[in-house]
């Protein structure tokens, strides 16, 4: 293990950065002083952060909004495309 210390010059870059580092699988612990925000292990509402796969709900709420969306391929439209892409 390794332990890097790091001095930054406002709070609010400190607390950028804590939540930069909490995203990241391989950082074991983060030890902050002299911060006045806390920072928290991720929570489940934190989903679209890289580290925790979304959960089916969450996949089915992101495809609702999709399909909404106006503009876009049909399945057909789309399958052609993937068939002229694999011809090239």
């Amino acid at each position: 293990m390794q332990t890097l210390i790091v001095k930054i010059d406002t709070n609010t870059n400190a607390v950028a950065l804590l939540n930069f580092l909490k995203t990241l699988p391989y950082i074991k612990s983060i030890t902050a002083k002299n911060t006045t925000q806390t920072v928290e292990p991720l929570t489940a509402a934190d989903w679209v952060r890289p580290g925790r796969p979304a959960t089916d709900e969450e996949i089915e709420l992101m495809l609702d909004e999709c399909e909404q969306e106006k503009g876009g391929y049909t399945t057909t439209e789309l399958k052609k495309r993937v068939k002229q892409w694999k011809a090239k």
